[in-house]
Order: structure tokens, then C-alpha cells, then sequence
């Protein structure tokens, strides 16, 4: 591994009516996916059509380590696939291409599956998701011809109990038959494990569907489905086309932009504030539910490049954006070095009892009627339980939390971080919490 010092280009941007300070990193590499962890984002990133390296940087120190080489991307012919990471509830990271690897912060450990790679045609890992229970999921395809043409084959493997196992053996064979069924003419591209353990897939051919526990919907509409996020309050959406999609539980809402005419939306992420931002080749595009931003080439706001690749928002608001030239860090000005953090007018944001054991009571003031949203996240940036309250009158209010998250577990003694987020600003609280 390899630790260095980066050199960052600075200047200042306004989007989504917001003004960041601007900082590009990495000149020369194109980042094509980006992963968020402790404050720390780990990027892939490659030069030209080389192979890929996966490099951890710090962006309050300005430095980057460069973890050991993987050996999965390389293709027959010599040249280098795309890898997919994810990062699971412990630090760990996997890595998938022809290939599964899992680096625990010293080396990488081979975690393929056994059966991976079996027939000659099988493609290099789709997608690799983890679940709320830290169980590993990972995607990949093979093809054939029949009578009919070119037919693909799904595949996906748990990573449960540390040991591999069949989508059928953990979900229900039924389930998995329909699954199959559902994309039999097709590859399946994309997927958003829900905080609430639902699996989203899609395809190309936009066809949608979501397993749950409780079976498989589907979903049809009349454009692709190319890339998935979840907000603070646990809505799904995605993007595809020209349109931005949000799916409440009971219904979906729509949003469509005519300018939106960049092609594929190539990754999709939504900020502490719920503004959705999409990455497209041409195009980085804000949406705050009302109004759309769309960054282009007559006024790049400080990119290295507008053929944007991948993008992360993190609790506090700060955008990871990876180009082909870079990554670019945009942080909101409220909070840049020197200035103070944003915080509601009126709020007096207090929490008793502070350390706690069992429940908390956080205390505020509206001096408005506004829509209040409040995320409970751990000292590593890890969303823990969210709430929210529409149209939340003016006056002092209390909400309690009961240490729990959201799957009802009771989390481990630690420093806790309350977001909480208004229409006039955000504020932030620490908690102690000892069991």
C-alpha cells in the first residue's frame, strides 16, 4: 500500500441553491465508482484503459493510500474490465469482477464463489450490494443462443453465515423462478438493496421489479431504469431517461425534464437535504423536488470534466463527483473551514438525558411551520433510523429515540449523531449512547 499527499485545485461552484468550495483531485484518472466510509471515500479509478485501482482517500488531510493491486479485471484478451465495490457494516471492502475479493484492511482474501465463472460465457460481476444484515449479495450473467436468439442467464449469490449461498436457498425457490422468468431475455444491470432488506432490479429494457419478503412486484414504464437511490426517508427512486421516479410504498411520482437529453444516467445519489443528483456524460443534474439544476459545459462550476461517472452525497452534504478526469469534493460553504454550520434560525437544538441509556428526548424550536426531517447516524456516517414530520407547526417540540434502528436492533454504546434537516438550514446534535 501506498500513502500519498494529493494536490487539489480549488474554486467555488452554486447549485441546487446551495454554494460549495470546490476541490479536484486526481488529474488525469478517470474515478467510475465511488463508495463512502468513516469519513473516508473509496474510489476506483483508472488511467486510460488500464487496470483499475482502488485508492482510499481523506479529504480532511488531503492524502490517499492505494490498497494492493487486485488481479480479477483483466480480460482474455488482455485488456481490463470495470470492477464493482461495496462496502459492508464493518469497514470491509469487496470487490467483484471475474472474481470476488475482500480486503480487510491489510489484504485481499479470494471470496469467490465456487460456482462462479462455471460456464465459459459468464460475464464479470453486474453489482454487489450490501444488506441491512451485512450480508454480501453480487450479480453476474452468462449468455446463450436458442431458437429465439441470444438468451442471458441471471445469477445471484449471498454471502451469508461466511459462506456462499444460492439467492433460491436464502429467498425460496418460487421466488427465484420468477425472478428468472422476469428477466429471461435479458441481463439484469442494476439493483438498490432497500433499507428495509427489499432487492430492486432492473434492466435495460425497462423492466422493473422489487422482491420482498413478502413476493416479487413488478413495475413497467415507458423508459430504461439505469440507476437506483434511497432517501433519508427511505423512498426509492431511480432515474432513466428524461425522468426522475419516487416510490412512496403506495404510489409513484413522477418528474420529467425535457433537457434531460445526455443519454444513460449513470449513477444516482440523494443528499441530507432529499436533492437528488444524477451523473450523466455531458451533464451533472441537481432536483430538489421543485426546481432542476443542470451543470453543462456553458458553465462547468469548477468540474475537471463533465463526462461525470459515479457520485456520493454523504449525511453532511458534501459531494464526491468522479469524471474522467478526476474527482471533484464539492462542500457546502456553510461547511468549509472558517465558516460556521448551518443551523435552522430558531432551532436550539438539546437532547436530555445526555449520556443515555434506553431513550433520548431531543428538544427544539420551529419559528415557522416547516417539514422537519431528523437521521440518526454513528460516528462512521452510517445512516442508523430516520424520521420525518410534514408541515411540524411553529413552537418548541420534543421527539424521542430509543436507541434502536431500523430494524428494531438496539445499537452499540457509542457517540450517535442526530441530522436534523428544515427549510430553513440543518443542525446537528451528538449523543452518548451506553448500554
Amino acid at each position: 500500500m501506498k500513502l500519498f499527499m494529493i494536490l487539489a485545485v480549488l474554486c467555488c461552484a452554486t447549485a441546487a441553491g446551495a454554494d460549495y468550495h470546490v476541490a479536484n483531485y486526481f488529474e488525469g484518472r478517470a474515478v467510475y465508482d465511488i463508495k463512502l466510509y468513516g469519513g473516508r471515500a473509496y474510489c476506483c479509478m483508472r488511467e486510460g484503459e488500464g487496470p483499475t485501482s482502488i485508492v482510499r482517500f481523506d479529504p480532511a488531510t488531503g492524502t490517499s493510500m492505494s490498497l494492493p493491486d487486485i488481479s480479477i479485471d483483466e480480460r482474455e484478451d488482455g485488456t481490463y474490465e470495470k470492477v464493482r465495490i461495496a462496502l459492508d457494516k464493518t469497514g470491509k471492502i469487496w470487490c467483484g469482477c471475474y472474481g470476488v475479493l475482500a480486503f480487510d484492511g491489510e489484504t485481499w482474501t479470494d471470496r469467490t464463489p465456487p460456482d462462479f465463472g462455471m460456464y465459459d460465457d459468464s460475464g464479470p460481476v453486474t453489482w454487489i450490494e450490501v444488506s441491512p444484515n451485512n450480508e454480501i449479495y453480487m450479480h453476474y450473467s452468462s449468455h446463450a443462443y436458442d431458437w429465439f436468439g441470444l438468451y442471458f442467464y441471471n445469477y445471484i449469490h449471498i454471502y451469508q453465515d461466511a459462506t456462499w449461498k444460492d439467492f433460491a436457498d436464502v429467498w425460496g425457490g418460487d421466488l427465484y423462478v420468477k425472478y428468472l422468468n422476469f428477466f429471461d431475455s435479458s441481463t439484469q444491470d442494476t439493483a438498490l438493496l432497500a433499507s428495509n432488506g427489499d432487492l430492486w432490479c432492473a434492466s435495460i429494457r425497462r423492466k422493473l421489479i422489487c422482491l420482498g419478503r413478502s413476493g416479487l412486484t413488478e413495475h413497467h414504464f415507458d423508459w430504461s431504469v439505469d440507476a437506483f437511490a434511497e432517501d433519508p426517508d427511505r423512498n426509492v427512486w431511480f432515474a432513466g431517461g428524461r425522468s426522475l421516479a419516487e416510490y412512496t410504498g403506495d404510489e409513484w411520482h413522477v418528474f420529467e425534464n425535457d433537457d434531460l437529453t445526455y443519454g444513460i444516467a449513470r449513477d444516482f445519489s440523494i443528499g441530507p437535504d432529499n436533492t437528488a443528483w444524477i451523473a450523466y456524460n455531458g451533464c451533472l443534474v441537481s432536483f430538489d423536488g421543485a426546481a432542476w439544476t443542470l451543470i453543462t459545459n456553458n458553465d462547468p462550476h469548477g468540474l475537471p470534466s463533465l463526462d461525470i461517472l459515479s457520485i456520493e452525497v454523504d449525511y453532511t452534504g458534501v459531494l464526491y463527483i468522479g469524471t474522467a478526469n478526476g474527482l471533484s469534493i464539492w462542500t457546502p460553504q456553510s461547511l468549509a473551514v472558517g465558516q460556521e454550520t448551518a443551523r435552522p434560525r430558531g432551532m436550539n437544538l438539546t437532547g436530555y438525558p445526555n449520556p443515555f441509556n434506553g431513550m433520548i428526548t431531543l428538544s427544539f424550536e420551529n419559528i415557522e411551520a416547516t417539514d422537519v426531517r431528523l437521521v440518526i447516524y454513528d460516528v462512521l456516517g452510517r445512516r442508523i433510523q430516520a424520521f420525518s414530520w410534514q408541515g411540524m407547526g411553529k413552537g418548541i417540540h420534543h421527539v424521542s429515540w430509543n436507541g434502536r434502528d431500523a430494524q428494531g436492533l438496539t445499537v452499540s454504546s457509542g457517540v450517535y449523531i442526530a441530522h436534523f434537516v428544515t427549510s430553513t438550514g440543518m443542525s446537528t446534535y451528538k449523543m452518548m449512547y451506553v448500554r
